[in-house]
């Protein structure tokens, strides 16, 4: 009897477990999603606030006051900043995408150019790598072309749909500018609140998860955008100096790819590089040589310093997260797989998940000495 009675509250114990486990992923991130403006207003105020500490000691500024100022100060900067920069890119992406069309052809017509040149040399080639060339080039001159080709349609639907979301744009853009104005204005009153509210028990956990929240996600892509940014600068730089269309577009495309895990700014431009050295662009291609080291080396120097000890996992083990996110949500999943299973390792590491595992242990240990004859009477 006594064994059944441990056994069975051990399964309680898994089952209890695993079950506030699946209900807080589900229900926090439907939760997360509902009240979006609410947290993005919360981010808003813990970057704010100290701006705010600064001026209630120093300008003797009014804590609710000091709000007002530092909202409207930083909306200004970050509003005229990025209404700048996206006309800018919708512009060039605009353009980009009406001369795809054209300018795939131009690179065809190039590349068909430099080919004939060296159709001695193909001919001498045996058969069998004959037609698999040529099947290599006919597959990827009709995936790119289908590409560009959809490119290149008018996209009014997209265009309606965009229209369609101004109205909740508005509304979530001054629900979150008027939340973030009483997160900083009565910060003191919210978290003496919370301390009030939320037992000692469940606070410990919440503000251990909270932590490790700050520093894995916060950190990890604070540091990431940081190197983004640095990435994107020397990119937009050496695009313009080769003469490049487009290159604030491709700077930021460019610097996205590399902060993508294991992918890099060679993604981009190496089969740029190639299609550049058979149309007999050597000088670009010379650029692109000299962009790509500059990149590395400002990479190997900043990211160090940046990142510091702050993801603390094995290469092996950010391969593995990054495959599991990848399986579950795409490239979305590659980003966000590094810091969350730096978060699920440092609650192992803190005992959070002792008990259940010790349960686990404990259910095998006993299903094991059951099914072992020699230990039956």
């Amino acid at each position: 009897m006594n064994f059944q009675n441990i056994n069975l509250k051990r399964i309680v114990n898994v089952l209890i477990f695993l079950l506030i486990t699946v209900a807080f992923l589900y229900f926090g991130i439907k939760l997360i999603v509902f009240f979006m403006p609410f947290v993005v207003a919360w981010i808003i105020a813990a970057i704010a606030n100290p701006l705010v500490k600064f001026l209630e000691k120093k300008l003797r500024i009014l804590r609710k006051h000091g709000s007002i100022i530092v909202i409207i100060m930083t909306l200004a900067l970050i509003g005229i900043g990025g209404y700048l920069l996206m006309m800018k890119l919708w512009t060039q992406a605009v353009n980009f995408i009406s001369t795809a069309p054209d300018a795939y052809k131009e690179v065809v017509q190039n590349l068909e150019n430099t080919g004939s040149k060296y159709y001695d040399l193909f001919e001498k080639l045996p058969d069998n790598i004959q037609n698999s060339l040529a099947d290599i080039y006919q597959n990827l001159s009709s995936y790119v072309g289908n590409i560009v080709q959809t490119l290149g349609k008018p996209t009014i639907n997209a265009a309606g749909n965009f229209a369609m979301s101004l109205p909740v744009a508005l509304v979530y853009t001054i629900v979150t500018l008027i939340a973030a104005y009483f997160f900083i204005a009565d910060r003191e009153k919210i978290i003496n609140k919370y301390h009030e509210i939320v037992p000692d028990s469940i606070e410990e956990k919440l503000n251990f998860i909270y932590d490790n929240l700050g520093y894995a996600v916060g950190g990890y892509f604070k540091a990431q955008f940081k190197i983004m940014a640095v990435i994107g600068i020397i990119v937009f730089i050496g695009l313009i100096i080769i003469g490049v269309k487009y290159a604030i577009l491709l700077a930021v495309l460019i610097a996205f790819v590399d902060m993508l895990p294991f992918f890099g700014t060679g993604t981009i431009f190496f089969p740029w590089g190639v299609v550049c050295f058979l149309e007999g662009n050597y000088k670009r291609v010379v650029g692109f040589i000299v962009i790509y080291l500059v990149c590395q080396l400002v990479r190997q120097l900043i990211q160090p310093k940046l990142l510091g000890d702050s993801m603390g996992l094995t290469p092996l083990t950010t391969l593995v997260l990054m495959f599991i996110g990848f399986k579950l949500k795409g490239v979305l999943g590659m980003i966000f797989a590094v810091p969350l299973g730096m978060i699920i390792i440092n609650m192992y590491s803190e005992g959070i998940f002792d008990n259940f595992i010790e349960n686990i242990r404990g259910l095998i240990k006993d299903f094991n000495d059951w099914r072992n004859i020699k230990n039956n009477p």
